[in-house]
C-alpha cells in the first residue's frame, strides 16, 4: 500500500509497480499499449531507467490499478537529492 506522506526509493518504486503489474496479470505489452510506447521503452521506466511524462505516468497508474497520488508524486525532482531515498524514476 502506497502512504501517501512517504516518498519511495527508486527500488521500493519498482518494486510497487512490478507487484501490481503481477497482481493484474498484465505484461509490459500490454501496459505499452494503453501508454502509447514501446514495450521495451515502457518496461526500462517502470524498472526505474527511463523518465515518462505526466501523461505517461497517469496512464501506466491507471493501467496498473495504483494509487493516482503515485503519477503525481513521482514527478518530484532533486538532482542534489538523486542518492537518497525520494521518489524520482520510474516516472520523472
Amino acid at each position: 500500500m502506497l502512504d501517501q506522506g512517504k516518498l519511495m526509493s527508486r527500488q521500493e518504486a519498482t518494486d510497487y509497480l512490478l507487484a501490481a503489474k503481477k497482481a493484474k496479470g498484465l505484461t509490459f505489452e500490454e501496459i505499452s499499449k494503453s501508454v502509447g510506447r514501446d514495450k521495451v521503452w515502457v518496461t526500462a521506466a517502470i524498472m526505474g531507467q527511463a523518465t515518462m511524462s505526466k501523461d505517461e505516468a497517469e496512464k501506466t497508474v491507471k493501467t496498473l490499478g495504483v494509487a493516482e497520488g503515485l503519477a503525481r508524486q513521482s514527478r518530484t525532482r532533486c538532482k542534489k537529492c538523486r542518492r537518497k531515498a525520494l521518489w524520482m524514476p520510474p516516472f520523472l
